[in-house]
């Protein structure tokens, strides 16, 4: 999940956390539906402290958390922070494409240099793995084009506070609590 996702994630990272409330402040501005609450708090970029400890076996017999929803959940926690399977999909069409020239220079230097061809058989060959590679290469850019709708969608915040001095913020929730971005965020707190 690593190496798919956007940010640095922690690795057999339980959901039990403790944190301070401009951490919950930052979270909260989260308003995206299917939220990933690991990629959120490794995202937003505050210090964490690991404590490690030993998990006992499972008293209360078998999980009640069966494969199926945790293959629901992996997904989820991939779609909401990589775009990795659809630059998967790019790039696997410029291989295909790639292959496809190696494919016809082998085919030209079998046919003008060694006069060894079978009829029909390169450019079929060619051309499937031509226009296989350009009907992967059209939906990768759709794609793009897809992931930046979805991320505007999150409507993530664009930075949040973690200290500040010299501010009242009094004042500045008096006059702001006009703006509509502001009372989202508000209406977003009182939710929770």
């Amino acid at each position: 999940m690593s190496r798919a996702s956007s940010g640095p994630t922690i690795e057999n990272c339980g959901d039990f956390r403790a944190f301070t409330k401009p951490v919950l402040r930052a979270v909260s501005g989260f308003r995206e539906r299917h939220r990933f609450m690991r990629g959120i708090f490794s995202y937003i970029g505050f210090r964490q402290c690991i404590i490690e400890y030993d998990r006992d076996v499972r008293y209360a017999g078998n999980t009640k958390y069966p494969f199926r929803k945790m293959l629901g959940f992996a997904i989820n926690a991939m779609l909401s922070f990589s775009a990795s399977p659809i630059k998967t999909i790019t790039w696997l069409s410029f291989v295909l494409w790639g292959s496809s020239l190696i494919c016809l220079g082998k085919s030209l230097v079998d046919h003008f240099v060694y006069k060894v061809t079978v009829p029909g058989w390169t450019s079929l060959v060619i051309l499937l793995v031509f226009l296989t590679g350009t009907n992967l290469f059209c939906p990768g850019i759709i794609g793009s084009y897809i992931i930046r709708i979805f991320e505007q969608g999150q409507s993530r915040p664009l930075y949040w506070l973690c200290d500040a001095k010299n501010i009242n913020f009094k004042e500045i929730d008096k006059n702001s609590r006009e703006i509509e971005e502001v009372k989202l965020y508000y209406n977003s707190l009182n939710n929770t």
